[in-house]
């Protein structure tokens, strides 16, 4: 609910924005958690800057890979922009010092991709060095490197300025699409998990017809329970996947907080039978253990 309000979205954009997390965590070591905490932090001031739902997660999944946490990712990213919309007398000198000027990379006359990608160049340049980029960005917001490093990879440095800029800011976006590139995530997400579920849940079924082989009759009165609990089991599962379409559901009654954690919570239940058929099947495993004098 406070991502769709701090970038004043729709409501109508809930099934958007949850995909866009869903890549998100599939792709990066990002958690609805730490998007959570994260977006709490930075998404007022993202909307201020300009700077798009999409640009914003897609900067924090890339902090949350080299091991930040929700909290000090949001932190970086409110810094960085921060930092790049107020200029001290310092940072202005450490941006002239590199051959740029606050016109070059503030927030006011730039996108967050311009103003980066420049900033990137200047980097691969050699022109911008540590010790002016803390000047700009101050110890904790240094780390959004990570993003500029990342977008300046296997750039000639020896190459023209403009041509170099066109291939940074190319690698940029491309970064992005990586996660906002995300219609389906979700579905894809949940039935990827129907399918684990019901794989395993096959497995143990067909193990348990080859187990009835190995052993013989004489264990047969043993075995037809354990096998029935296993069928009822895997037809209970069948039938939970069919009947749930919570998507559209949850969606249509919930607000985007309420969805995701609706979504969240089927999974667990969806699994949770899991754990219940072990649960189920331990009498039974002990008879035909006790049948083969085990």
């Amino acid at each position: 609910v406070s991502t769709v309000r701090g970038f004043n979205k729709e409501f109508s954009d809930s099934d958007k924005i949850l995909d866009l997390f869903a890549n998100s965590v599939a792709s990066s070591q990002a958690t609805i958690e730490k998007l959570q905490v994260s977006f709490a932090r930075v998404a007022p001031l993202a909307e201020q800057s300009n700077v798009s739902l999409e640009e914003t997660t897609a900067i924090l999944s890339r902090l949350y890979d080299i091991g930040l946490s929700g909290s000090r990712a949001g932190t970086v990213v409110v810094n960085t922009l921060t930092k790049l919309n107020d200029f001290t007398v310092g940072s202005q000198k450490a941006l002239q010092k590199a051959g740029l000027s606050v016109f070059d990379v503030s927030l006011q006359y730039n996108t967050l991709e311009e103003s980066l990608s420049r900033i990137a160049l200047a980097i691969k340049k050699g022109r911008l060095e540590a010790d002016q980029l803390q000047k700009i960005f101050g110890t904790r917001g240094k780390l959004i490197t990570t993003i500029t490093d990342k977008i300046s990879s296997g750039i000639d440095s020896a190459a023209n300025s403009s041509d170099a800029l066109d291939d940074i800011q190319k690698k940029y976006r491309d970064l992005v699409l990586e996660i906002a590139d995300s219609a389906g995530a979700v579905e894809n997400f949940f039935s990827a998990q129907e399918e684990t579920t019901q794989m395993a849940i096959d497995r143990m079924n067909n193990s348990m017809k080859r187990l009835q082989v190995t052993i013989g009759e004489s264990v047969q009165d043993a075995y037809i329970p354990f096998a029935n609990v296993i069928t009822d089991i895997t037809n209970g599962m069948s039938d939970l996947a069919d009947k749930s379409d919570f998507f559209s559901t949850l969606l249509g009654t919930l607000s985007v907080g309420g969805a995701l954690l609706g979504k969240f919570t089927d999974v667990m239940f969806r699994l949770q039978g899991v754990f219940v058929a072990f649960s189920v099947l331990g009498p039974q495993v002990i008879g035909v253990l006790s049948k083969l004098g085990i």
